[in-house]
């Protein structure tokens, strides 16, 4: 870096991002993968005008766990169950790890009024979102219908919102602490309310879950956030630990469930997903049965008995992040996982502060970790991505605190 090098300014590509984020994710959220490629190549492109360098006093340990991530994987190829699908998602990480890095880095360098531009932004994407999602309810799928043809308008389904209700589910956090720092608590809550009616009409059970679980995470996080740092650090390496019982536990647990009447069968079809997963995991414990092999495990195609024939044992992924990285990458998979999310959260007040912001921040944490609990393939490109422009937006529009050290 120069001495006489002019402070790079990230203002539009943040304030950009944030108002296309939502609407994105409603008409095709699927194209996140590539449109958040241009805020990545916008900020290089700013990095190389002002002459500096991304990596200024940003910390190595992130990084390097999930570099291992990627170098690893790409090792499990040489015993992968497809070498070629394993090479295919490594390298297919590389960019999504660069460019996500390079976002997160850039958000904590915001100034006050790149903050405050990149909040009105989200604050306008979300209504013109909200208006998107009315439009589909009301019109059973029209604006997929002219964008897909007329044969997928009226399939009395809106399954293709599903992505879209989950990323609503994390943004609403975000969201919420624009409202009430522009137009106070009341008209905060009610924001609140009206994504929790728009999540209830799409019909998606992970979001709302993960909206009310969030509403009460929240408010412990708000009023003992080191309690609440704490609690979620020791819930993922319980859940993750826990991993080798779950071909007892689960059987039991569904047996329990069905005695009091509660035979959901989305939830029991999870059940039976995970213990089959399991089940292989500790077949090959040690260093996994390769990145990207879950939907070509052995016995993956069969029927759970219990459930019929639209219960297959593993439908493309396990459902669960952490069930999948043990799966797929072993036991250096899952602890390189557990280190850049235990880092995250252990760091997370260097350059969150503010009791409501850092509240919100964990509630983002936790949401989104919920999601990848319950429902998407951890290597899915938009996922992968949505998750490094939610935490670039959170940092954006929660940050401000110190800047030593952004990500």
């Amino acid at each position: 870096m120069r001495a006489d090098s002019p402070a790079p300014d990230f203002g539009n590509v943040f304030a950009a991002t944030a108002l296309a984020i939502l609407p994105l994710a409603t008409v095709a959220p699927l194209a996140i993968a590539w449109a958040a490629l241009l805020p990545a190549v916008w900020i290089a492109i700013i990095y190389v005008r002002c002459r500096r360098t991304p990596w200024e006093g940003r910390s190595w340990l992130i990084p390097a766990a999930f570099t291992g991530l990627i170098a690893y994987g790409a090792v499990t190829g040489i015993w992968s169950l497809s070498p070629d699908r394993t090479l295919h998602i490594a390298v297919k990480l590389i960019p999504i790890i660069v460019g996500g890095w390079l976002l997160v880095g850039a958000a904590a360098q915001l100034d006050a009024r790149g903050r405050q531009r990149t909040s009105s932004a989200l604050l306008i994407g979300s209504g013109i979102a909200l208006a998107l999602i009315a439009i589909e309810v009301a019109t059973d799928g029209l604006i997929q219908g002219l964008l897909r043809g007329e044969g997928f308008k009226g399939m009395g389904s809106l399954y293709h919102l599903n992505r879209t209700a989950s990323q609503l589910a994390i943004l609403v956090w975000p969201l919420w602490l624009v409202l009430d720092r522009r137009f106070g608590a009341v008209t905060a809550g009610l924001g609140i309310v009206l994504a929790a009616i728009a999540l209830f009409s799409l019909d998606p059970d992970t979001p709302l879950l993960a909206v009310f679980a969030g509403g009460l995470f929240f408010t412990l996080a708000y009023f003992a956030p080191g309690f609440a740092r704490a609690l979620m650090i020791a819930g993922i390496f319980i859940i993750a630990v826990a991993i080798p019982i779950y071909p007892v536990a689960l059987p039991v647990i569904d047996s329990t469930l069905l005695s009091w009447n509660i035979s959901d069968f989305s939830l029991r079809h999870r059940f039976a997903i995970w213990d089959f997963a399991a089940t292989r995991t500790m077949e090959q414990p040690i260093f996994g049965w390769g990145l990207g092999a879950s939907r070509l495990l052995p016995g993956a195609d069969g029927i759970a008995a219990q459930l019929g024939p639209r219960a297959e044992t593993l439908p493309l992924h396990p459902h669960n992040a952490l069930l999948q990285m043990w799966l797929e990458l072993g036991i250096p998979g899952i602890v390189l996982a557990l280190v850049a999310v235990v880092t995250v959260l252990a760091r997370i007040t260097r350059y969150i502060k503010g009791r409501k912001e850092l509240a919100t921040a964990l509630t983002v944490i936790f949401s989104a970790t919920l999601i990848a609990e319950l429902s998407f393939g951890v290597w899915q490109s938009w996922w992968l991505v949505f998750l490094w422009v939610l935490a670039a937006l959170t940092i954006a529009i929660a940050g401000g605190g110190s800047q030593s050290e952004p990500a």
